[in-house]
This record gives structure tokens, C-alpha cells and sequence, in this order.
């Protein structure tokens, strides 16, 4: 009668329930809970036949019939369908608790993670100063914030003393000897047939020499106020805007230091044979007053060799990940380095991979995207 009521032992190792897994479970147990009625139904009618078969007249006895003879095995298994139903709730109970434990354990998680950013958020916002206000975006993670907006807004926001260092690599607004060859889009100046290789372009590499000049010292002040002392300027810059550069830094307060060469290799550009190559581009740098006499690095490189690599480079004028590893432990592990002209976030990129912390500024949506989605990976 009951031979088929049996049912394998339930899994208890999956970590999340699935809904119809659940529900199958449940169906089971009803089966044993029919079974459990069933057997009682047969074990009442055996007692009740069995009290008739003794009986109610002194002396008379009767044979018992089919059912009351099977009132026994009814009963045992009666008693191991009972066991079965409470093994098979309690196998579902556990499930439902292991689930309710894994499910707060991603709701602590997420709350760590939440407190951690919202840490992170205030721990620069103490930095900064103020919240920085800008129409455009911004994205915060641990260690790292990058804001979308104009470097002369967003530098003029920043609280003295809250930078550590600066490094970036600002438009050239070169490229050529005429304005004509100078105000030309970047993709021209910047990559052999104009082809980009679907980066993006960008804007503000059009200035005159007097207005280059003019434009670098105000915002190169504004991050020197924001500047520590002894705080390292490291800028990028090519040979055409070397002299500008080094004007510009001195005019914003900054003391200049020299220049360290960046070498690029012998797969430099020149634009006929009877030509150097452009093979080097340079690092001018400066520090906010007194140069820091460091115990723990140091000194650094005053020449870096490092070729550009065509997966490593984001931007049409990047520079290689590796070489910016190099540049930023000028800052000591845990500081917060500075890129106005944060780009494809390769300064970011490197900062985090050394252990400091960065900010960045980029005004274009496209890089801002870009250098967004580097320091999430």
C-alpha cells in the first residue's frame, strides 16, 4: 500500500534555494504527510476491528481479518514515516537558515563596502576642503576620486595643503612651427595619417605660445596653493614647449628643479630622413619651495626609458603605465597624488598600483568614461 512512499534524502549543500527547488521539496513532504494520514486511517480501522473481534460477549473470540493483521507493520511504518517527514521539514528549516545566514552575510558585505566608499568620500572631502562643486560627474572609490570638469574651477577649490604632489600631462598646444600647423586638431598633429585607432580626441590644444604661457601658470598656481611644502610638479612637456613650461612653472611659485628625458625609442616618429628623431619627450619638475631629503626613496631616475605599447595606451598622446609607476613614488606610499589633466587615468592607475591615493580632473566626457572604467578594473 505504501511501498512507493519513500523518497531519496533531500541535498542540503546548495548554498542559495532556488524557488522551484523549494517547491519540490515542499510537495515531498506533503506526499510523506498523506502517507502519515493514510497509515493512521489503517491503524484506527485495525483497533477498532480488533476491539469488535474480541468481542463484547464472554466466551466468543473471532479470527482477525486482513486488516488487523497488518496493524504491526502499519504501525512501523507509520512511525518511520513520521521520522522521514520530521528529517525532511528539519532538512528545509536548515536550508531556510543557511539562506537567511548567506543573505545577511551579502547585506554586511555591501554595508562594509558602502561605510568604506562613504570613508573614502570623507576622508578626501577633509582633504579637499569643502566638497568640490562642478557641473560635471564624479566617481569615488577607495583611495581614488575623479571629477568631470575644468581644471581652473576645480584646482581653485582645493584646500591648501591637501596635495601631496602633482603629476600630469597637460595639452602641448604644439606640434608644429606655424599656427596654422598649431591650431590643428590633436589627431593630426598627435598620430601618424590622423588615424586615432578609435580613441577619442580631445580639446584644448589650439592655444597660442602667449596664451599657453598664460594658461599653464594660472593653473599650475592654483595647484601649487594647494600644495603642501616641499610637494613634488612633475609635468609632462615636449621639446617646442620646454622653454614655455619651465617659464610657467617658475611665474606660478614653483622652484624648478630640471628636466628628466623620457625616451621612447628608437619607433619614434621624424617627418623625413634628414631629421632627429622626436624620440624624446620630458619631465619638468619643480617642488613647492625646499626639495624633501627622503630616508625611504629615492633618487629617482633622471632618465626613463619606456616604449609605448599599443595595449597599454587609452589616450592618443598616453603614456606608458609602467613609466608613470616610476614618476609617482616620488610621493610616499599612502599620499594623495594630483592629475589636473587626468586623461586615461594612468597617473590613477599607477598611483593605486603603488599605494597612493589620487585625484583627477578631466574635462572631456569620452576620457572621463575611460579613465573611469581603468580604475574600476
Amino acid at each position: 500500500m505504501f511501498e512507493n512512499v519513500r523518497l531519496e534524502e533531500a541535498e542540503v549543500t546548495t548554498p542559495i534555494l532556488d524557488r522551484h527547488d523549494i517547491h519540490r521539496q515542499l510537495q515531498d513532504v506533503l506526499a510523506v504527510n498523506q502517507a502519515i494520514v493514510s497509515c493512521n486511517r489503517v491503524l484506527v480501522e485495525a483497533l477498532t476491528s480488533g476491539t469488535q473481534a474480541t468481542g463484547l460477549q464472554s466466551g466468543v473470540t473471532h479470527e482477525p481479518d486482513c486488516d488487523n493483521a497488518r496493524a504491526p507493520e502499519t504501525s512501523q511504518l507509520a512511525d518511520e514515516l513520521h521520522r522521514e517527514f520530521a528529517a525532511r521539514v528539519s532538512t528545509i528549516c536548515r536550508q531556510l537558515m543557511n539562506e537567511d545566514r548567506l543573505r545577511e552575510a551579502g547585506s554586511q558585505r555591501r554595508a562594509r563596502r558602502k561605510a568604506t566608499m562613504k570613508a573614502s568620500q570623507n576622508h578626501h572631502r577633509s582633504r579637499y576642503g569643502a566638497e568640490l562643486s562642478s557641473s560635471g560627474r564624479v566617481f569615488t572609490a577607495e583611495g581614488v576620486t575623479l571629477r568631470e570638469g575644468d581644471v581652473l574651477q576645480l584646482a581653485s577649490q582645493l584646500r591648501p595643503g591637501s596635495i601631496d604632489a602633482v603629476i600630469t600631462d597637460p595639452p602641448y598646444c604644439s606640434g608644429g612651427t606655424l599656427p596654422a600647423e598649431r591650431t590643428k586638431p590633436p589627431e593630426s598633429k598627435y598620430c601618424q595619417g590622423g588615424n586615432t585607432l578609435g580613441r577619442p580626441t580631445f580639446s584644448g590644444d589650439s592655444r597660442d605660445q602667449r596664451s599657453y604661457a598664460y594658461w599653464c601658470t594660472l593653473w599650475l598656481s592654483l595647484c601649487r596653493e594647494a600644495c603642501r611644502e616641499s610637494a613634488y610638479c612633475l609635468v609632462f612637456i615636449d621639446w617646442r614647449q620646454l622653454p614655455t613650461m619651465t617659464d610657467a612653472l617658475q611665474a606660478a611659485g614653483w622652484t624648478w628643479r630640471g628636466i628628466a628625458p623620457w625616451d621612447k625609442g628608437r619607433g619614434a616618429r621624424a617627418p623625413h630622413r634628414g631629421f632627429f628623431r622626436h624620440q624624446c619627450e620630458y619631465v619638468v619638475w619643480a617642488t613647492n619651495g625646499r626639495v624633501p631629503r627622503l630616508q625611504d626613496r629615492g633618487p629617482f631616475d633622471g632618465c626613463y626609458r619606456e616604449t609605448v605599447r599599443k595595449q597599454d595606451k587609452f589616450h592618443i598622446t598616453g603614456k606608458p603605465t609602467e613609466l608613470l609607476r616610476r614618476l609617482v613614488t616620488v610621493a610616499a606610499p599612502g599620499e594623495l597624488i594630483l592629475d589636473p589633466f587626468a586623461g586615461s587615468a594612468t597617473t590613477g592607475v599607477a598611483a593605486l598600483l603603488e599605494g597612493r591615493q589620487f585625484l583627477g580632473f578631466e574635462a572631456s566626457s569620452e576620457y572621463f568614461d575611460i579613465g573611469r572604467e581603468r580604475l574600476i578594473a
